[in-house]
């Protein structure tokens, strides 16, 4: 390990963020943000995936807004459940196909309301930083967040029984 990446690891530790522009830091990921990311399927966390600017500030309004982004994240998971429960039960009984309709369509809220969100945030909280500064510091800062999951050793259930002392 590199100076470079041992100091950028301590700060993300300590959870230092990345600062993007004068008066805004990016905080560092958290387990929590990390799994947010993954709800939204954010192709951050698969490495070597194409990126679109929506994926890039998505991820930048989970890791800003984590607070906010829990619970609209939460009501879309919650949405999808209910309506993939819903439709199961109409398929049971067709009479209530309008009724799923019409839910389903209710169901697409949280959804439009999650993009406008991360629009509104964009334009009021990241004008004036480079899309390019704003992705190295989502990536630098999953890959910080992630390093010390990626080091912990990987085996079968059988050694993982073993006493290390």
């Amino acid at each position: 390990m590199t100076e470079t990446d041992y100091n950028a690891e301590l700060m993300a530790a300590l959870g230092a963020g990345a600062e993007l522009a004068p008066g805004l830091t990016m905080p560092t990921p958290t387990i929590g943000t990390l799994a947010l990311l993954e709800q939204i399927g954010s192709p951050y966390l698969e490495p070597g995936a194409e990126l679109t600017v929506t994926d890039t500030l998505n991820a930048a309004w989970v890791l800003f807004r984590r607070e906010q982004a829990v619970a609209l994240v939460s009501r879309i998971t919650r949405g999808r459940a209910m309506l993939k429960a819903e439709h199961d039960f109409v398929e049971a009984h067709p009479e209530l196909a309008r009724a799923y309709f019409e839910v389903v369509a209710a169901g697409g809220e949280p959804v439009v309301e999650f993009a406008a969100t991360v629009d509104q945030f964009a334009a009021l909280s990241l004008a004036g930083v480079p899309l390019n500064r704003l992705h190295a510091a989502i990536q630098r800062g999953i890959s910080d967040a992630m390093g010390g999951y990626l080091m912990l050793p990987k085996g079968d259930a059988d050694e993982s029984k073993k006493k290390i002392l």
